[in-house]
């Protein structure tokens, strides 16, 4: 019979996760009880996964997704977006290569010392951004920020944080290990807001 999943190491995988023996076949049923992933695009060795973006939409069910060293066009996006029960998502020191737009609302969504975040991020709720040596970010580079109740944005140089003032719906705003721009703009938020004492950016 022939598996309906082709990439070894995502086979693997969802094995793994249901705890399922290796001489059973999988079927679509199998992938949609799958409800979490990390997909690493090297193994510890350093040699590359042979993940097949596509497949990834067969787990349809999934709720919580890492994606670790990817590189991330537009065909992988369109993969995320088929995910509609999407709750958490995660990139971990990926490269942004499009600036298409997540359309999946999720509950939140992770970026860690990822580069050219040039994406619309604003279907989620809460979103966390995290640098590496102070990253440069300018928050107007993000898009529209809509729906965010909670924003963490630790250790960045941020420019233009005085976009948070049209977030209606923000909540709370973390700025723990980051520089900003402009302290006025932020200094009469009626939110909880987190920040050290040496914050602006010379």
């Amino acid at each position: 019979m022939t598996s309906i999943i082709k990439s070894k190491d995502f086979k693997e995988m969802i094995y793994l996760i249901l705890q399922k023996p290796y001489t059973e076949p999988l079927f679509q049923k199998d992938l949609e009880k799958v409800r979490s992933i990390t997909l690493q695009s090297s193994k510890l060795s350093g040699e590359k996964t042979d993940i097949i973006l596509s497949e990834i939409a067969l787990c349809e069910n999934i709720e919580d997704l890492l994606i670790c060293g990817f590189e991330i066009d537009e065909d992988f996006l369109d993969v995320i977006n088929e995910l509609s029960k999407l709750k958490v998502l995660q990139f971990s020191e990926c490269t942004f290569f499009s600036q298409k737009k997540l359309r999946t609302f999720m509950n939140m969504l992770v970026l860690d010392r990822c580069e050219n975040l040039g994406i619309a991020v604003g279907n989620s709720r809460k979103i966390r951004i995290i640098g590496q040596n102070r990253s440069l970010i300018d928050l107007n580079d993000l898009g529209e920020l809509n729906n965010v109740e909670e924003l963490y944005l630790n250790s960045l140089d941020i420019f233009n944080i005085s976009k948070v003032r049209e977030l209606s719906g923000l909540r709370m705003l973390d700025l723990s290990g980051s520089s900003i721009d402009d302290a006025d703009s932020i200094a009469q938020l009626p939110i909880k807001t987190k920040l050290s004492t040496k914050y602006l950016i010379s």
